[in-house]
């Protein structure tokens, strides 16, 4: 099984044309993860990690943890950017659920 201290997290920068022909609903597809509002958001696609939250949001030091352990590459140092987790977990906070860490994200601000 693969653990966050198997991954590489690598950042950068898109080009302003890059920026500008970046379509988040076309990146995420069919089988992808969405997050936008007025075209700004999170797009993602695949999944490197799976992060099980068996307490619901109790479990929330788990997510820190394995996102801190993953190798990171962010010369941008801004919120947003390096590991992410993405997933929505139930409204009683001691459901069960999960967390996911995609194999790549785009995000437009």
């Amino acid at each position: 099984m693969i653990g966050a201290e198997d991954l590489r997290a690598t950042t950068r920068a898109l080009s302003d044309v890059e920026a500008k022909q970046l379509d988040l609903l076309a990146f995420a597809g069919d089988d992808g993860l969405l997050f936008v509002r007025e075209g700004v958001g999170v797009a993602a696609r695949g999944e490197s990690l799976r992060i099980p939250l068996p307490r619901g949001t109790s479990d929330v030091r788990a997510v820190a943890k394995a996102l801190h352990g993953i190798t990171t590459d962010d010369p941008l140092h801004r919120a947003g950017s390096g590991p992410l987790a993405i997933g929505a977990l139930a409204f009683t906070p001691t459901d069960a659920g999960s967390l996911v860490v995609p194999e790549v994200i785009v995000a437009k601000s």
